[in-house]
């Protein structure tokens, strides 16, 4: 992190005050003023700037590693008390509930491990799709070590919020500062077609694993996102396949089927 300022002065400053040099002719040509070693100068010390941020930042999170683990400590303790008396606790919130409000439980919570198996196998099987185009792609390209570049970029691109332009988009930027043109070009073409054929197949594979219609999948992805943000995102889906789930076992009667 702290060769990040050394980096930029010596790998990409000469090949952007070359394309300076080209937008300084440009510039003359059509009279219009710009001083390009202010610039460089402040890209230089923001560089310098966020790589102290970062290096004050892993100290602060050091100094915090003793909290932490007392929390962890806790956190293990009151586990391990919940746990063993699992069974007690149940009872007891059982015994407050009619048993047409305990079948509801029981069965929730059922098929709600069985919807998180099901969901499992479904973006099992999105990471591999991925997998298979990004390796594929990258041997087409040229790219040494695709198979571990395709397996990390496959795995980012399946958290929420993250996805696999994290490490496609940077990595095309630096091709382009670098005169990689082929690079860019080809990095560009594989980010489109993953991006694209992932917003396809996710609604699909999902909505068929778990029985819910692509559209109301999707539907619930988006809103789960908007109003619930990552955790929505599968969250919300697998609430509504536990409804309807139930309601087709006619323990509870929201709709008609």
């Amino acid at each position: 992190i702290l060769k990040i300022p050394s980096y930029f002065t010596n790998d990409m400053l000469p090949v952007l005050t070359k394309w300076g040099s080209n937008f300084d002719k440009l510039a003359d040509k059509y009279n219009v003023e710009y001083d390009i070693s202010s610039i460089l100068t402040t890209v230089g010390g923001k560089l310098s700037s966020l790589s102290t941020s970062i290096v004050s930042f892993t100290g602060n999170v050091a100094v915090s590693v003793p909290g932490f683990i007392v929390n962890l400590i806790i956190c293990v303790m009151s586990t391990y008390f919940f746990t063993a008396d699992l069974t007690l606790f149940k009872e007891f919130i059982y015994k407050q509930l009619s048993g047409k409000a305990v079948n509801i439980i029981d069965n929730a919570v059922r098929l709600f491990f069985v919807n998180i198996g099901r969901y499992v196998k479904s973006y099992a099987l999105i990471v591999l799709i991925t997998f298979c185009e990004l390796f594929i792609s990258f041997l087409i390209i040229g790219i040494k070590g695709s198979f571990y570049i395709a397996m990390i970029i496959a795995i980012f691109d399946i958290l929420p919020i993250v996805g696999c332009g994290t490490i496609l988009l940077p990595w095309l930027v630096y091709a382009i500062v670098k005169g990689n043109s082929s690079l860019a070009i080809g990095l560009a073409i594989v980010y489109i077609i993953v991006t694209i054929v992932r917003n396809i197949i996710e609604p699909r594979i999902v909505g068929k694993q778990v029985g819910l219609h692509p559209l109301l999948t999707l539907a619930g992805m988006i809103v789960g996102t908007y109003v619930f943000g990552p955790l929505g995102l599968l969250g919300l889906p697998i609430a509504l396949t536990i409804i309807k789930d139930l309601n087709e076992q006619e323990i509870i009667h929201l709709y008609r089927q």
